[in-house]
């Protein structure tokens, strides 16, 4: 996409950009050989020069094989650091940052972001986690790996509310990303980040006070036309300008959708703000519920949230937080994207919006202070939960199992020296909540699907 954003006029509506196109072809190479293998020999059949095979067909794809993944591990933030290894094992073997063996399990992370790379054999758990804190806050986040698409909700363009967007490319081949900003009153004008040339190992850096200088939350949306990419948001952000700001990662959300869980609603904390991005060009009605260990529930006040379009909205949820929910669950009639900032003494930390496991996840725990557990969310029917604990040295702590109830969530409290976790639970989705029980270092880490698998092509013999 290119061209130059003009300014919404009065009664313009913002048109939602297209996504990423995808690789959407029904036929893959595999299955092309194949039809063409029998082709031929029909053709052999018809002309009298051989008979027609009888024990071999062509079949989908049955098979999976392991894949290496892409890890990168963005700072932003003074004296961050990132952890990587492998769950259950005493070393980072078979993983490697920025091309060579890592010396040390502990990375600083300077002004380049670090490329974390985990063969194949040990992808599956394979993690990678950083973190930066200061007198008075603490971050934390999860180190992505590259896609198409990325959401960041809560974001700041002015000098109270200051945050940086970096995007870098790990991959061969350079990458093309259009970046839209969305503010509390539309599109925020911002020339020149259309058509973005990402090249290939390097990254870009975007000052959001600069690029697209406006007065209040925004939202970000990065998608590429060309390749794939890591993004991430470094925020500072203070309530007034007499307290001192928090620092922190907002989190990411892979696309908008209509439905959405939001996850890690710690019960101490003090005061949090809901926000909701509308990228269509029509009103979204959201729908908005509370989600607690005994199932959801409709909140006395802010049942139903109206977002204009092209909007992002915010909701005060103080009254809702009496509730003690653990997370909430947001559905739409048009695709939204949400985060809820939440205020703990002199911290702050933005909860994710959360996915159903696909099969197992991976996280490692960051240094942190206070508590750790994993608050997990029900599927559409009441599963068990299998949590698998090991410390920084590779040895498996005593594991968990739960069974979460439809449309219920539950808790899960890690030991003190827990350093990563493996979570069976197929369809719930879950969030990693440190330092809920303090004032200075709350953190919220979303549980993702480990993409360690793939699905390859088979022809096998018909028996």
């Amino acid at each position: 996409m290119s061209g130059r954003r003009t300014a919404p006029r009065h009664g313009d509506r913002p048109r939602e950009r297209p996504a990423a196109p995808r690789e959407s072809s029904p036929i893959g190479s595999a299955t092309i050989g194949v039809l063409a293998l029998l082709v031929s020999a029909a053709t052999l059949v018809w002309a009298g020069m051989t008979t027609p095979p009888t024990n071999v067909r062509p079949t989908a794809a049955t098979g999976t094989t392991s894949i290496a993944r892409d890890l990168t591990c963005a700072g932003g933030l003074p004296d961050s650091t990132a952890a990587i290894g492998v769950a259950g094992r005493p070393s980072a073997e078979g993983l490697t940052v920025d091309g060579a063996a890592p010396h040390h399990p502990s990375l600083r992370l300077a002004g380049t972001p670090a490329e974390v790379h985990a063969d194949a054999a040990v992808s599956a758990k394979a993690f990678a986690v950083r973190t930066a804190s200061a007198k008075g806050w603490y971050a934390a986040g999860t180190c992505p790996s590259p896609r198409s698409t990325w959401w960041f909700v809560g974001a700041g363009g002015s000098q109270g509310h200051h945050s940086e967007l970096t995007i870098s490319n790990p991959r061969k081949g350079d990458a093309i990303v259009d970046i839209e900003v969305l503010g509390p009153h539309g599109v925020v004008r911002s020339p020149g980040l259309d058509d973005v040339r990402i090249n290939s190992g390097s990254f870009r850096t975007f000052d959001l006070s600069k690029v697209a200088p406006a007065v209040g939350d925004l939202a970000v949306r990065v998608v590429t036309s060309r390749g794939l990419v890591s993004a991430s948001v470094s925020d500072s952000w203070s309530a007034d300008y007499v307290e001192n700001p928090a620092l922190d990662w907002v989190s990411d959300q892979p696309t908008a959708a209509r439905r959405l869980n939001i996850a890690g609603v710690p019960a101490t904390a003090a005061d949090a703000t809901l926000l909701v991005a509308n990228p269509t060009e029509e009103e979204a009605v959201v729908q908005l519920s509370l989600v607690g260990r005994n199932g959801g529930f409709a909140p006395t006040k802010h049942a139903t949230v109206r977002v204009p379009p092209g909007v992002v909205r915010p909701v005060a949820l103080k009254a809702v937080l009496k509730a003690h929910p653990l997370g909430l669950r947001l559905v739409s009639q048009l695709p939204i994207s949400a985060t809820v900032r939440v205020r703990q003494g002199t911290d702050a930390a933005y909860l994710p919006a959360v996915e159903p496991l696909a099969g197992s996840g991976v996280l490692g725990v960051p240094t942190h202070s206070g508590s750790a557990s994993l608050d997990l969310y029900g599927a559409k029917k009441s599963a068990k939960a299998t949590v698998d604990v090991y410390d920084s040295a590779g040895r498996r702590l005593p594991s968990a199992s739960v069974t979460v109830r439809t449309g219920a969530a539950a808790v899960v409290s890690l030991p003190a020296h827990a350093a990563s976790i493996v979570v069976h639970a197929p369809g719930m989705s879950g969030a990693l909540v440190l330092g809920a029980d303090t004032k200075a270092a709350l953190a919220v880490l979303a549980l993702t699907t480990t993409s360690s698998q793939a699905r390859v092509p088979a022809v096998v013999a018909d028996w």
